[in-house]
């Protein structure tokens, strides 16, 4: 069955100029590329159906009938398909590619050496109802309260494993250099993060599948460093501490991720830092005064190096990087950074806490907050904090 899955993943890899090209503009060639994925991704979830009827984990089935349901969904797609399509397609093949990595973990004994070191999470209040898998339905064909979270979550997580990723998979502990644990071990938080971010999520999400899917992303991630520390049979320093509070107030609901306390060295990007997520409980619940007094309540107690108060949006649209100092509709630095005395125009600046806060207005395009927020960077010899 995995060859058949493999098979049909290798179907799947078409050229992104191909991706963005809708059916009715395709060439005979870009078709027939098309039409010759259709059979083999069929075949594929026609074999999956008796599969999960005999799944005995609940987590499995759903795996398998999200394969099947976002694969038909792409086949019956594709003789009108347009770009927003592709979308089908990526589900499908994550589901395969998760379903892939853990009969791996299987074959290669790593997860029955490291599933003994999970922690069990508590069951969930609310259960996906039971189908036939024969008819699999899209587990979020609308969308979720939790996705604009989840993406900026997930867009922190990349950056954060950057430097990671680009170390070879393929070199056994053993082997690795100084510089190849080092890594290794500063990943470990990023990884500890994203499992207690994703987790409190989708906590509360009403999507019982998305929260078994979340669940079992955070498990399989804490559960690789666990594992890794425990054949290294020694504490890794940089793990530290990782914290998630929430609560919800009559017009704000606020959650608040904490890291600290990790005692990594040469890490080229920040290992203690502070994330709020603010979101209305009621509409036009967060102000103008909302924000400022989230910052200077930040500024004064955490004492940063720097903070931004941002959106999805502009967040997106910002310069990233560990040490770079943000661009949002507000940014405060502190005087140990440096000294503000020019801004652009649109914007504004106040000293607070120690430190100076620009701010942009609150109705102000993404584009041009980012672009006069760089703009005023620049100007002021601002850049990245001191490391």
């Amino acid at each position: 069955m995995l060859n058949a899955w493999s098979e049909a993943e290798h179907a799947m890899k078409f050229p992104d100029r191909i991706k963005d090209i809708p059916a009715a503009q395709w060439t005979p060639q870009q078709r027939a590329l098309y039409e010759a994925a259709v059979p083999k991704i069929r075949s594929t979830t026609d074999q999956l159906v008796p599969i999960a009827k005999l799944a005995t984990h609940r987590v499995m089935r759903e795996l398998y009938e999200q394969m099947i349901a976002y694969g038909r969904a792409f086949v019956d797609a594709v003789p009108t398909y347009t770009p927003k399509d592709n979308d089908l397609i990526k589900i499908y093949t994550l589901a395969l590619n998760t379903l892939v990595a853990m009969c791996a973990a299987i074959d290669y004994k790593s997860a029955q050496t490291c599933g003994p070191l999970a922690e069990l999470g508590s069951p969930p209040e609310r259960f996906a109802p039971v189908v036939d898998p024969a008819n699999a339905a899209q587990f979020m064909p609308d969308g979720d309260p939790a996705c604009g979270e989840w993406m900026d979550a997930a867009e922190r997580y990349s950056a954060d494993r950057r430097e990671w990723f680009a170390t070879n998979p393929d070199i056994p502990v053993s082997e690795w250099s100084p510089e190849q644990k080092m890594l290794n071990d500063q990943v470990a938080p990023a990884m500890k993060r994203w499992g207690s971010e994703i987790s409190a999520i989708t906590r509360d999400t009403g999507n019982a599948t998305l929260r078994d899917l979340a669940q079992l992303a955070a498990g399989w991630h804490c559960r690789s460093r666990q594992c890794g520390s425990s054949l290294e049979s020694k504490a890794i320093p940089s793990e530290g501490y990782a914290m998630v509070l929430s609560g919800v107030g009559p017009a704000v609901a606020a959650k608040v991720w904490i890291d600290a306390g990790s005692t990594g060295l040469g890490r080229r990007v920040p290992v203690h830092r502070l994330h709020i997520d603010l979101r209305e409980a009621t509409p036009g619940g967060i102000t103008s005064e909302v924000g400022d007094t989230v910052c200077a309540a930040v500024a004064s107690a955490w004492r940063p190096a720097t903070l931004t108060l941002t959106d999805t949006a502009t967040n997106r649209l910002a310069r990233h990087g560990g040490w770079k100092i943000g661009a949002g509709y507000r940014t405060w630095i502190s005087s140990e950074v440096g000294t503000v005395s020019r801004v652009a125009d649109g914007l504004t600046a106040t000293e607070l806490a120690g430190g100076t806060l620009i701010s942009a207005p609150d109705d102000g395009p993404a584009e041009q907050v980012v672009a006069a927020m760089t703009e005023t960077l620049a100007a002021n010899g601002l850049d990245e904090v001191p490391h």
